[in-house]
């Protein structure tokens, strides 16, 4: 119990999801599948796959009841209650004030027999049932196992991970395949024992991430397409899955991440739709507004038919296994699902196939800016025989932007500060129209200067008001003597903190660089930028310098 403990308190100071999965793999490898079992219940927020629990003790009944028990084992009850209102938490006051167990019940400190002990507990009647979870904390022989399990009896030993987290550290302790851990987790729904399913498909790791292909391959790379090689089709926001069938069961992965079974509509599994052998790689992304978007939200559970809301589709790339010959690997996919084209179809299937852009004179460069201008963001070019691929980005649009704000601890004397901002989000802006005077744009500046970063909802683009209206936060890496320069200007026109950032004098005009402009209600400023960058600090340009927000429309 000790050691489980411990670990609950490692995992709430740890928010890295690396680190997690580092801490669970290493006490399940200590603790072993069935203690392993046990702790699911308490650790993993997964309400399906978690065992049922006792029935909790309130606070105020356990607290009487260890009152009593320590009273009965000739601790004052002024005595007690001093050490409660000193401790100031039920748990550790019951942890260091309950009586010590012997030698023989500190024996059955494990976390089975306490579990054990405290259900048998729970059973009693609501009368005596807090007596007896008392005396089951008590026979605890560890101040640290007694405050969890305080914790436990009053229903505060929450769920520190997730279940994708917890089959991760399953599959790294005891040395199995992760996707097959996950595939028996949504099979099964239970606590796992350590033994993976036999005659798993292995997971898909032939595709591998895309890269920009160097200039110099370029014409070879247009040869090969247009011989047939390689295809090539247009990027779409959204989330790359792999789909594999496995009998009579479908299972649809996040590539390089969890299982999505759970969330996505029943009829995306029906086993005689997809292909027996091979993994079919695809696209989950959302139409909402007439435009393809990437998921976000709309996956999160499984999704609801909503009048006017997203809707959320999966799009069929490629196929990786047998037959061998791309062109009849599509051409099954293409008997499956209809061929359809996202940013020309007025509404799309729940599940379709991407087309295959045909070979023309035109460069590939030219290809990725026409996909970019329908929504999409560059080309993906694909080897029809070894499944490697190279993207092909459609060319970065640019805006001009002032920066509004830095975080805050960054604007100390120190040269370490200054690289830091490499590193650090910093806020931009752009101007919500054209100032009608000098005046008019000095009062601007100095509402930015003075911290107020949001506009009005009266003072939204193209309304009354003139307002800097927050762009995006990014990192400003420029070269050393630069980074050195602007941060001593920083320090000498720091504003108003507000919260962890600082304002600072909002003058200085920088080019930033992104790849395409997403629409976006939850933003003032109507946009999100999909790979935004800064590409260099102008510093001859004026105060007023920025563009307008109205500069982003036009993908």
């Amino acid at each position: 119990m000790r050691v489980l403990a411990r670990l609950t308190e490692e995992l709430e100071s740890r928010p890295d999801d690396a680190d997690r999965v580092e801490a669970l793999a290493r006490w399940l490898r200590v603790a072993g599948p069935d203690a392993g079992a046990l702790g699911l219940a308490w650790l993993v927020s997964a309400g399906a796959a978690r065992t049922a629990r006792p029935p909790r003790v309130t606070q105020a009944a356990l607290l009487e009841a260890a009152r009593a028990l320590a009273a009965g084992h000739g601790t004052a009850p002024w005595l007690f209650d001093a050490g409660v209102a000193a401790a100031d938490e039920l748990a550790e006051a019951i942890a260091l004030l309950l009586p010590w167990p012997d030698a023989t019940a500190a024996a059955r400190a494990s976390l089975a027999d306490w579990l054990a002990d405290w259900a048998a507990a729970a059973a009693q009647p609501a009368a005596s049932r807090p007596q007896a979870v008392a005396r089951a904390i008590a026979r605890v022989d560890d101040a640290l196992a007694r405050r969890w399990a305080v914790r436990a009896a009053c229903g505060l030993a929450r769920p520190v991970v997730d279940d994708w987290q917890w089959q991760r550290a399953w599959a790294q302790a005891f040395g199995l395949d992760a996707q097959a851990v996950a595939w028996w987790w949504h099979e099964h729904r239970e606590p796992l024992r350590g033994v993976a399913p036999t005659g798993f498909l292995p997971f898909p790791h032939d595709a591998g991430p895309l890269a920009d292909a160097p200039a110099p391959l370029h014409d070879a790379l247009l040869a090969a397409w247009r011989r047939g090689e390689w295809h090539a089709q247009a990027r779409w926001p959204g989330v790359r899955v792999h789909v594999v069938r496995r009998g009579e069961r479908v299972a649809v992965w996040q590539r390089g991440g969890p299982l999505l079974n759970a969330r996505l509509p029943a009829g995306w599994l029906v086993p005689a739709s997809w292909p027996e052998r091979g993994v079919v790689e695809a696209l989950l992304l959302a139409w909402h507004a007439g435009r393809v978007a990437p998921p976000d939200q709309a996956w999160a559970a499984r999704p609801r038919a909503s009048a006017g809301g997203p809707t959320l589709h999966l799009a069929l790339a490629d196929w990786h296994g047998e037959p061998a010959s791309a062109v009849e690997r599509r051409a099954q996919l293409r008997a499956r699902w209809p061929e359809v084209d996202p940013a020309e179809a007025a509404s799309l299937p729940p599940i379709f196939t991407l087309p295959t852009l045909a070979p023309s004179g035109q460069t590939l460069q030219a290809h990725a800016d026409a996909a970019r201008a329908r929504g999409g963001s560059g080309l993906v070019l694909r080897d029809a025989s070894s499944h490697a691929a190279w993207t092909v980005r459609a060319g970065l649009r640019r805006v001009r932007a002032v920066l509004q704000y830095v975080p805050s601890e960054l604007l100390v004397a120190d040269a370490a500060a200054a690289h830091g901002l490499a590193g650090a989000g910093c806020g931009f802006a752009l101007w919500s129209r054209v100032p009608r005077s000098e005046a008019e744009q000095h009062a601007a500046m100095a509402l930015s200067l003075s911290g107020q970063f949001l506009p009005a909802p009266v003072d939204a683009p193209g309304a009354q008001g003139l307002r800097l209206l927050p762009l995006a936060r990014l990192p400003i890496e420029l070269p050393e003597a630069e980074l050195l320069a602007l941060h001593g200007w920083l320090r000498e026109h720091a504003g108003q903190r507000f919260g962890g950032v600082q304002a600072v004098a909002p003058v200085q005009v920088f080019e930033i660089a992104f790849a395409q402009a997403r629409p976006s209600r939850r933003h003032r400023i109507g946009a999100t930028l999909a790979g935004a960058r800064v590409l260099r600090w102008l510093r001859d340009a004026p105060p007023g310098g920025a563009q307008l927000a109205a500069d982003l429309s036009g993908d």
